[in-house]
């Protein structure tokens, strides 16, 4: 016995719609499981960064003189960091200077330079 085109149609659908009731239990119940994960790793991290916290209180309050001293000033003072700059000009110079002090020589470019024609007058 044959079964007509619209019930095999039907028996499709209703495995289909099975199969989307099967997924989204799973589905819900793992979104379940990763919202419980957020939570704790939430609380976690809130823990985490509150010790932090603390600790970072706890090592200013005992690192930080009360009081700055003649010598701290002085020894700022002395080991600044310098800064300084070219301007573009000399700059430029500079490295037209680098350039041709650490230029390639080779023997070719030396004899050819030595032994160059030279032309006089007109």
């Amino acid at each position: 016995m044959e079964k007509p085109v619209e019930d095999i149609g039907k028996v499709k659908s209703v495995k289909f719609l099975k199969n989307i009731v099967r997924f989204t239990k799973k589905n819900n119940n793992n979104l379940e499981q990763i919202q419980n994960l957020e939570n704790t790793n939430t609380e976690n991290e809130n823990n985490a960064i509150q010790d932090i916290l603390n600790s970072v209180n706890q090592e200013e309050n005992v690192n930080v003189p009360a009081k700055v001293s003649t010598w701290s000033k002085i020894k700022a003072f002395l080991f600044q960091e310098i800064r300084f700059g070219f301007k573009p000009k000399t700059e430029v110079k500079l490295q037209e200077a680098h350039n041709f002090w650490h230029q390639d020589v080779t023997t070719e470019k030396v004899h050819s330079f030595l032994f160059q024609k030279i032309k006089f007058g007109k």
